[in-house]
C-alpha cells in the first residue's frame, strides 16, 4: 500500500506529468496550437486535450480571426497568421511541401536539420530552404523576407539566392534586396 507521503507526492507530481504533453509526427502537417477561429477545409478546429488536428494533403488551413502553428518536419514550424491561408501538397517528412495561398506566414527552422526537404510555393513561385533560419511570406506586397538563414527562390527559368536580412519580391524580375532595417 501507500504511505500518506508518497501519496502526496503522487498527488502533486502525477498531475504535471498529464499536463506536459509533446507532439511526435510521422508526417508534415499536424497543428501543434492554434487560436481564435481557424478551419480545415472550411471545419473550424475545436480544442481537444490530447488530439491533435492535421492538414492532409490536397487540404487548406485558413485563419480568419486566428492563428495557427504547425509541425512540418522535427524542429520546423510554419506559423499562419491571422486572415491568411495555406495548402498541403505533400505531408512525408521526406518530401514537405505546402502552398502559401494567402496573407502571411512564417517558417521557423533554426531547430531544424540544415537537410530539411521543405518547400514552399506561391503562385508560380517556389522557395526551397537551403540552411536552418527564420523566414516570412506576405502575398501584400507578394515577396519573402529572410530574417535568418538562406533560402533560394526560383520562377520560371530564373532563380536567385537570398541570405539573412534579405527581401525577395515575387516579381518575374528575381532580385534580393537587402532589409531596410539590417
Amino acid at each position: 500500500m501507500f504511505s500518506a507521503s508518497s501519496l502526496r507526492i503522487a498527488v502533486f507530481v502525477f498531475p504535471l506529468t498529464i499536463g506536459a504533453q509533446s507532439v511526435v509526427s510521422v508526417h508534415s502537417g499536424v497543428v501543434h496550437y492554434f487560436e481564435g477561429s481557424v478551419a480545415i477545409d472550411g471545419q473550424p478546429l475545436q480544442q481537444r486535450f490530447g488530439r491533435f488536428e492535421e492538414v492532409r494533403p490536397g487540404s487548406e488551413l485558413r485563419t480568419d480571426q486566428g492563428r495557427a502553428e504547425l509541425l512540418l518536419t522535427p524542429g520546423v514550424l510554419l506559423r499562419v497568421d491571422e486572415n491568411s491561408s495555406i495548402r498541403m501538397m505533400a505531408n512525408r517528412l521526406s518530401d514537405t511541401r505546402v502552398e502559401f495561398v494567402g496573407g502571411s506566414v512564417a517558417v521557423d527552422s533554426r531547430n531544424g536539420s540544415p537537410d530539411a526537404p521543405i518547400r514552399v510555393s506561391f503562385r508560380n513561385y517556389e522557395v526551397r530552404f537551403l540552411a536552418p533560419g527564420s523566414y516570412r511570406f506576405d502575398s501584400a506586397p507578394p515577396g519573402l523576407r529572410i530574417d535568418a538563414g538562406e533560402a533560394q527562390v526560383s520562377f520560371m527559368a530564373s532563380s536567385v539566392s537570398a541570405s539573412a536580412n534579405h527581401i525577395v519580391s515575387f516579381t518575374p524580375n528575381l532580385v534580393a534586396a537587402p532589409t531596410p532595417y539590417g
